[in-house]
């Protein structure tokens, strides 16, 4: 689980330094490396392995981390670079190692949404080249990171298996370097103005000059057709390029105003850094805290309920995301009930029906909500009837709200 963890933190540092780059585009500056991102990965993964056998002399690793500071190109760049530098720390302090399969799911659909809207948004229009990369090196790790956490536990112990994927992501991160070099982007830069000047040009012409007649059409259609004597006033359009007094009187003394060394962007840059410092804290304390339990081995349950899945289920080997068949996702839900049961310390025999669990949890645990999960369960086992995904999501929502009120906190050793 230590490159799952390393893949997660590095394409949390690709997607932070995907959206940074758009920000500070505005500056005209940007972080044009990948090491950064690489360097502070490596870092939270080697305290990692350090935390299996040595665990008080972690720390030792985060003054490896200085070396981010070396692509500053300011105090501005150095602040961006500072918040990744502050999450690894952090992290390591507070031993958030986990890396949930879920959580991993929805960072990568939402990251990547937000880091395309915040391209097209700044990037774009102010035109900084690093951002794309940073959005493909996020896409690519995410990619290999949910093959691996969708995989047999065993098979990360595979070196044949791990060369074969760390080959698939070099070869795709490979081709994203090659592709954002300036001599392909020049190259395809000068393919689409081509394709412009000869096709989409012409195109355009043409549209404007039918939109042009017909509106022609119309205004000889309504005045000079209907009502000949309405003497037509002549609209000028004004002149922005004389007596310009925005620019001259707002604009211009505002950008000299302004400067890097203006008192009023200094208190902009700190109060932006305590809002990192501040989100960083609390994103940190939301991650769930301790190592992965499957490092140490599977649950050995009883019952065959929670030990056997349905072949559409089969594919999702380390069990950690529910199957888009919503039987199967009923079933998946109600395994984490079944597991959470027995971390309560509850002994099932296998004789035991799921009327009888529903009856000795309903005590301790709710017998509104121990019904519910079982009245889904039931009908997605044993009916033909179909399982709509409403009905899957509320035990879904059931489920989690049981575990996050009498799941039991991992103490430290």
């Amino acid at each position: 689980m230590i490159l799952c963890y390393f893949l997660k933190l590095l394409s949390e540092c690709a997607l932070y330094f995907a959206a940074a780059n758009c920000l500070i585009a505005i500056a005209m500056v940007e972080i044009d490396s990948f090491v950064p991102a690489i360097l502070c990965a490596a870092v939270g993964a080697l305290a990692y392995w350090m935390e299996e056998k040595y665990s008080k002399y972690r720390y030792l690793v985060l003054p490896l981390l200085a070396g981010v500071f070396l692509f500053a190109k300011g105090i501005g760049t150095a602040m961006v670079l500072f918040l990744p530098v502050l999450y690894v720390v952090l992290s390591v302090k507070d031993k958030r190692y986990f890396v949930d399969a879920e959580k991993q799911a929805n960072l990568f659909r939402f990251g990547l949404a937000g880091a395309f809207v915040l391209y097209f948004m700044f990037a774009l229009v102010i035109g900084v080249r690093w951002v794309v990369p940073f959005i493909l090196l996020f896409l690519f790790v995410n990619m290999f990171l949910m093959r691996l956490l969708r995989q047999n536990p065993a098979y990360l112990n595979d070196k044949r298996f791990l060369l074969t994927n760390a080959a698939h992501l070099g070869i795709a991160l490979a081709v994203t370097a090659l592709l954002t070099t300036d001599t392909v982007i020049q190259f395809i830069k000068n393919i689409l103005t081509q394709l412009y000047h000869s096709l989409f040009a012409p195109l355009l012409e043409g549209l404007t000059t039918v939109l042009f007649l017909a509106g022609r059409l119309l205004y000889v259609f309504f005045f000079e057709i209907l009502q000949p004597e309405i003497q037509h006033k002549k609209h000028r359009s004004p002149n922005l390029t004389q007596d310009n007094w925005l620019n001259e009187e707002i604009i211009a003394p505002l950008e000299e105003q302004l400067g890097m060394d203006s008192l009023v962007v200094t208190v902009v840059q700190v109060l932006l850094l305590l809002i990192g410092i501040v989100l960083v804290v609390l994103y940190v304390k939301k991650l769930r805290r301790g190592k992965n339990s499957s490092e140490i081995g599977t649950i050995q349950e009883k019952r065959r309920a929670v030990t056997e899945r349905r072949p559409e289920e089969e594919k999702f080997q380390l069990d950690l995301v529910a199957p888009k068949d919503p039987r199967a996702a009923v079933r998946y839900y109600y395994r984490k009930f079944l597991q959470l049961c027995r971390k309560l310390e509850y002994q099932f025999p296998l004789s035991f029906t799921s009327e009888q669990i529903q009856n000795s949890v309903s005590k301790e645990l709710g017998a509104e909500s121990a019904k519910k999960i079982r009245e889904t369960y039931i009908r997605a086992r044993y009916s033909n009837e179909k399982i709509k995904a409403e009905e899957v999501s509320a035990m879904k929502e059931e489920v989690n709200k049981l575990r996050e009120e009498f799941a039991p906190t991992k103490t430290e050793k």
